[in-house]
């Protein structure tokens, strides 16, 4: 029988810590982040203006921001048959097209913009708002399982811009300095830019090309509870959906998995909604817990590779890196969140991400033998 398990075979990343991922593990490991004032744009009218910027991505100009990434990108993505997909993971695509009444959807162009660099010939947009990512892996698991596809790439190219800014600001969502997510300090999130990219294959197919696995999708999951526009459901019901259901595909149990990357914004209703979804699944034993977006900020559609590219490093090293911006965690947070750096004791990670209206994503990923 054809070996169909979704294969993650390379990634790369460029953000605030540089390009590859090492920078970012290290920083992490460290309890490092790298939030600095944004001057891209005019921010006399916010009382804060910080960020996590990719140093040099905007040297070109602003809207330049997404070619700067997938040029970068464009070394990882030759190692694929020109016939892998792209998936192009996308809050708005090519932002500063938004008010050109002579222009097509932004993502659509930005989408035709990543083919042409990447020298791909076939691509789809996924815009789930910040669940944009693990929505695509759910998608992908689904289609490669399946034998419609056997070998797609997965890219995130979103950056801080005055609109995406200003539309935080104005939800009072941004917080005033450092992130503290799972935290009772917590007072919003910061915004990172991030041009990121993983490479997806048939098992059978990796093996052809000779390309190793670096892990592999073994379930995944995705709801829509439409609760609020902006705001997550309270109870995390649509969350619990969602890992209920990367859970049945995989035929895993909540005791299967060693450990949660969780969306972990820094908000105040985001990250007490995933604590009652993880205490749903795994109670007061708990399980450890990371949010990546305290080092790198929340990079919007790209967060879900942000974690995917950390999970994988987790599996590969055994190790958990210590939560960043931790003062005094939420009591529903002990026996989750850690300042330390503690063992990964499965080599099994759920991602799991939230997004405006209401969506919800969880990946499960696991080490695997190639």
């Amino acid at each position: 029988m054809i070996d169909r398990t979704p294969w993650i075979v390379d990634c790369d990343l460029y953000n605030t810590f540089g390009k590859g991922v090492e920078p970012t593990w290290e920083a992490m490991l460290a309890q490092k982040d790298h939030f600095t004032e944004c001057n891209r744009f005019h921010n006399e009218r916010f009382h804060h203006c910080y960020a996590a910027i990719a140093e040099g991505a905007d040297a070109r100009g602003i809207e330049h921001i997404p070619e700067v990434f997938l040029e970068y990108l464009a070394c990882a993505a030759k190692k694929m048959p020109d016939d892998a997909e792209v998936i192009l993971a996308s809050t708005i695509g090519l932002i500063d097209q938004l008010d050109n009444p002579e222009n097509r959807c932004t993502s659509d162009l930005l989408l035709e913009r990543a083919l042409k660099i990447l020298n791909k010939k076939t691509g789809r947009v996924i815009s789930a708002a910040c669940a944009s990512v693990n929505t695509s892996f759910a998608s992908l698991n689904h289609l490669i399982r399946r034998g419609n596809l056997d070998s797609a790439i997965v890219i995130g190219t979103d950056y801080v811009s005055e609109f995406i800014y200003s539309g935080f600001s104005t939800l009072r969502a941004l917080a005033s300095g450092t992130v503290h997510p799972y935290d009772k300090t917590r007072d919003g999130l910061q915004l990172g830019d991030s041009g990121a990219l993983v490479s997806v294959c048939a098992a059978y197919k990796a093996r052809e090309l000779g390309l190793k696995p670096r892990a592999a999708i073994a379930g995944a999951g995705c709801s829509c509870d439409a609760y609020h526009i902006t705001a997550p459901n309270p109870n995390g019901d649509g969350l619990i959906q969602a890992i209920q259901a990367a859970l049945h595909s995989a035929g895993l149990t909540p005791q299967d998995i060693g450990a949660v990357i969780g969306h972990g914004t820094g908000t105040l209703y985001n990250d007490s909604m995933e604590l009652k979804a993880l205490h749903h699944f795994f109670g007061t034993q708990g399980i450890p817990l990371l949010s990546v977006k305290g080092n790198t900020g929340h990079t919007l559609a790209g967060a879900g590779l942000m974690q995917m590219l950390v999970a994988l490093k987790m599996i590969e090293t055994g190790m958990i890196p210590p939560q960043n911006g931790i003062v005094s965690p939420e009591p529903e947070a002990e026996h989750y969140v850690s300042t330390e750096v503690r063992r990964l004791s499965i080599p099994r990670v759920l991602c799991m991400n939230s997004g405006f209206g209401g969506l919800n994503a969880a990946v499960i990923v696991e080490g695997v033998q190639g």
